[in-house]
């Protein structure tokens, strides 16, 4: 197989602020460096950080979100919302459980979308409406709460080993049991920087943790379950 170098970059992930140039070539050319690219249809930075992917992901969701507006300006309520559904939502959350946003700046990001969504489904656009009333009409979940939900579904299968991620490489099971904790207690890795800190599995453990209490407070153990539904 052979490479085009004009094709290929080159990205260093790091955070220090004396970086070291190295350069990369690729039959005789040199790769140019780049400070975010796209792969697998997330856009990685140099830095860890997500705030361009989420731009990007807003950004084409309020895209196809606005083809929706002029294409269906008559179409009934439930039509609006199996298309938002079927259409703009699933591009808010392909692969959160890798880029899960922790900043209140992307989680408003994502939010406002589905708030514009709501107002074209009930075809509600004035100034002095409600849109969290629209929300609640609509019975629409904020969308963290179902990003914590795809997050806990994928902790569960690696635990299950239902997916090709070895839990004994991630996950450590406590040694102190607590009335909250259970066969499936894990220690939450040790963090001295956010963009680990809220990374997968140190944040889907605090997830499960924080949904065992919730389900069951006066239970010392408790497995973790199938799917989260109170997240749906």
């Amino acid at each position: 197989m052979s490479f085009n170098p004009l094709k290929c970059n080159v990205m260093h992930f790091t955070r220090s602020r004396n970086q070291t140039g190295y350069i990369y070539s690729l039959h005789n050319q040199a790769l140019s460096a780049v400070q975010s690219t796209k792969y697998l249809g997330l856009t990685l930075s140099s830095d860890l950080n997500w705030n361009s992917h989420t731009d990007n992901v807003t950004a084409k969701a309020n895209r196809t979100l606005g083809l929706l507006r002029r294409n269906l300006p008559r179409a009934s309520q439930p039509t609006k919302e199996l298309a938002y559904k079927a259409l703009v939502r699933p591009q808010l959350e392909y692969a959160t459980p890798v880029w899960d946003p922790h900043s209140h700046r992307n989680i408003n990001k994502l939010e406002m979308v589905q708030r514009r969504a709501a107002r074209f489904v009930l075809h509600n656009y004035h100034n002095t409406s409600s849109v969290t009333n629209m929300l609640q009409l609509l019975q629409w979940k904020p969308l963290i709460y179902r990003r914590v939900s795809n997050c806990l579904t994928v902790l569960h299968n690696i635990i299950h080993q239902t997916i090709a991620i070895e839990p004994v490489t991630y996950l450590i099971p406590v040694t102190r049991h607590t009335r909250f904790s259970h066969q499936y207690s894990y220690l939450r890795p040790l963090t001295r920087c956010d963009y680990y800190k809220h990374s997968f599995f140190p944040s889907t453990i605090i997830y499960e943790t924080n949904y065992q209490q919730q389900q069951h407070p006066a239970r010392p153990s408790q497995s973790l379950p199938p799917h989260s539904g109170q997240w749906t």
